[in-house]
């Protein structure tokens, strides 16, 4: 599945990107104002438990910041 989306909000134009498959999740946004980010999710789906793990990754371009994070999710059945 391919969503892409395009939103203005206070003159500033954002581009969204997501595409899905049985079993991960790319999310991908930039803006006009310079900030692009990314977000990659795994998903396990067991007998018990579902796990999925996110890595995401955010850059600020005009202040030249770099952000990584990292997410697990555990849902108990």
């Amino acid at each position: 599945m391919l969503e892409v989306g395009f939103a203005v909000r206070r003159a500033v134009g954002t581009l969204a990107y997501e595409w899905r498959a049985d079993d991960y999740v790319v999310k991908a946004s930039a803006d006009s104002a310079g900030l692009v980010g990314a977000t990659l999710v795994r998903t396990l789906i067991g007998e018990r438990v579902d796990l999925s793990c996110a890595v995401s990754a955010l850059l600020n371009h005009p202040n030249d910041k770099f952000r990584l994070g990292f997410c697990v999710n555990a849902t108990i059945k």
